[in-house]
């Protein structure tokens, strides 16, 4: 993956680009280093002039040809995060990258169609108008209170009259969904304070008057209720899908059951009785019911679900489906699963599938693709292999004994193995990169900048780091000025 930060930076990393090393029969020691788990995390940081796609693909060239950072004829895949300038079908950086290397897979980071999945209840076509107005509205109070510290006071002070957690309100961002968690469980808790405290700032500001009539609207704790299970059910999806290791299969078996846990909310009353716990509790919104008259009303959860719930849930659950119908290129993969080969009788199970490996990946069409295949559907109903999972049956493909006996479906499997379907790790590098290059550190050079980078991302950790030992190195490259604090030092004499 590539992404732009601060003054054009732009990094490299084996999670962006994968690359199996290997001979025309055997493979080299090192592919168990490289395939999907890399030791170095960050091959290259380098600045680009502007954020054009024709600009971003000549500084990955001249980072991988120039200076011979990987092997151009053994590109395997390219991933992105979705942004227009790299998967522009007609000028991207994914598209020119294929064009010069054929064969090269192009991957969406599943992370960020997720997130793009979930994000749509707010601007897409099929949006919700309430929850579109909901998440306003919660980012809108977090900024209200955040820009006062007098209005912080008030509000702590309500939270301590109603004996409420003190607990500060958190701030959602639209674009990135799991930012909106933490803030809707924060909001749900110290939810009679900050409507108590509304009133009161509504006396004197026209914006806390929005507010104010906003949450007291009769659907605002379902709609809490119903975005705090549904961030529940997602937020385990996120976190699969940011692991480093993480295979195109798994990425299937989470969106199946993601989709089935949404069908499981739709159809139970899971938000109803959450809902009316909360309303019926001393602890919760029982007191309110003078006050908030709205929330107790009869016709309200029938009204709630008919009209935001199940269009919300209906139109979330689509939204996923169009930005997983499937693993792309990856997907023909799936036809080594030995579960898929000994349950299907036929004799030629697989040979057409075989058809589109050498189609999509111009280096396998030179070998003989089916009779190795023939030869290892048949070796498949071994024992040491019928019980594996598909990941492990393409780690066993790529051992050296494998390399031997099918060398070309040995190479499919290492690029199977060495795509990456997610860019989680490329952000780590950017958050790295933030923290070295801060305001007051702005004006390092690029190759100084590199190597910080390098050192902060793939460095030893601190208690391995032999302190000494670098210090007598510092002073062993040349005569320094500067003396250490001991007196009669012998590094530094």
């Amino acid at each position: 993956m590539i992404k732009m930060w601060g003054p054009w930076n732009i990094v490299l990393s084996p999670a962006f680009l994968a690359c199996p090393i290997l001979g025309q029969t055997a493979f080299h020691s090192s592919l168990s280093s490289l395939v999907r788990s890399s030791a170095k995390r960050m091959l290259h940081l380098g600045g680009v002039s502007a954020g054009d796609a024709a600009t971003l693909y000549d500084s990955i060239l001249r980072v991988i040809i120039d200076d011979k950072m990987l092997p151009t004829d053994k590109l395997a895949s390219f991933a992105s995060d979705g942004a227009a300038v790299m998967i522009g079908r007609k000028a991207g950086v994914g598209k020119r990258l294929q064009d010069s290397f054929p064969g090269l897979i192009t991957v969406q980071c599943v992370a960020h169609c997720l997130n793009l999945a979930v994000s749509d209840y707010i601007k897409g076509q099929r949006a919700v108008h309430y929850l579109t107005k909901y998440a306003r509205t919660v980012g809108t109070i977090f900024w209200f209170y955040q820009a006062s510290s007098i209005r912080t006071s008030s509000l702590k002070d309500m939270e301590r009259l109603f004996e409420l957690p003190q607990i500060k309100l958190q701030g959602g961002n639209a674009s990135r969904w799991e930012s909106n968690k933490e803030a809707t469980d924060v909001m749900r808790r110290i939810l009679p304070a900050l409507i108590a405290d509304l009133s009161l700032q509504a006396r004197n500001e026209p914006t806390a008057q929005g507010l104010h009539s906003f949450v007291k609207d009769k659907f605002f704790p379902p709609a809490l209720c119903l975005m705090q299970l549904v961030h529940e059910k997602i937020h385990r999806q996120f976190l699969v899908f940011q692991k480093r290791n993480l295979f195109f299969s798994q990425v299937e078996q989470e969106v199946t059951v993601l989709k089935s846990s949404l069908a499981q909310l739709k159809e139970s009353n899971m938000v109803k009785d959450r809902w009316q716990a909360w309303l019926q509790s001393d602890a919760g919104l029982k007191p309110l019911q003078e006050e908030v008259p709205a929330y107790f009303q009869d016709d309200v959860w029938e009204s709630f679900k008919n009209t935001v719930m199940e269009p919300f849930l209906t139109a979330l659950t689509e939204n996923i489906d169009t930005r997983f119908p499937n693993t792309g290129s990856l997907s023909v993969f799936n036809v080594f699963s030995p579960r898929q080969i000994l349950s299907n009788s036929s004799t030629e199970y697989g040979d057409a599938e075989m058809r589109t490996p050498a189609e999509e990946f111009p280096r396998l069409r030179e070998f003989d693709l089916p009779s190795e295949w023939s030869s290892y559907r048949l070796r498949v109903g071994s024992p040491d292999l019928k019980t594996k999972s598909l990941e492990e049956v393409l780690l066993w493909l790529v051992s050296a004994e494998s390399a031997e006996l099918y060398p070309t479906l040995s190479l499919a499997a290492a690029i199977a193995l060495t795509a990456p379907v997610q860019t989680a790790d490329v952000e780590r590098l950017f958050s790295a990169l933030k923290i070295v290059k801060t305001p007051l550190r702005n004006r390092l050079k690029e190759r100084h900048l590199d190597f910080c980078c390098k050192v902060a991302i793939d460095g030893p950790d601190q208690e391995a780091l032999d302190y000494k030992e670098c210090m007598r190195r510092f002073y062993r490259i040349k005569k320094r000025r500067l003396k250490c604090y001991v007196s009669s030092c012998e590094m530094c004499e």
